[in-house]
């Protein structure tokens, strides 16, 4: 049987606290990598989001400029069949 001295339980217990620390360590170094990850994730999200911003905008822009011309080409149409109207009725009445 062998005899446990004192000396023996403080290495055991210094070298269950090294594994605590070395356990720890690496669950810190997990977490660090794991916010690096997230915080790349999150600025290439933000890179995404202002490159959808500035598509929005110039579909918007776009959507604008073709409402203004429809209802100009509309403007003209109503006006084109008034004339044609005015014709057939001047043609009626001789």
């Amino acid at each position: 049987m062998v005899r446990r001295t004192p000396d023996d339980e403080l290495v055991e217990a210094l070298a269950a606290a090294v594994d605590r620390l070395a356990a720890t360590a690496n669950r810190q170094i997990a977490a660090r990598r794991s916010t690096s990850a997230l915080e790349a994730a999150v600025q290439e999200l933000e890179a995404d989001r202002s490159e959808l911003a500035r598509k929005l905008d110039a579909v918007e822009a776009r959507a604008a400029r073709l409402e203004a011309v429809n209802r100009e080409v509309s403007a003209k149409l109503v006006a084109a069949m008034e004339k044609i109207r005015a014709l057939i009725d001047d043609a009626r009445a001789r």
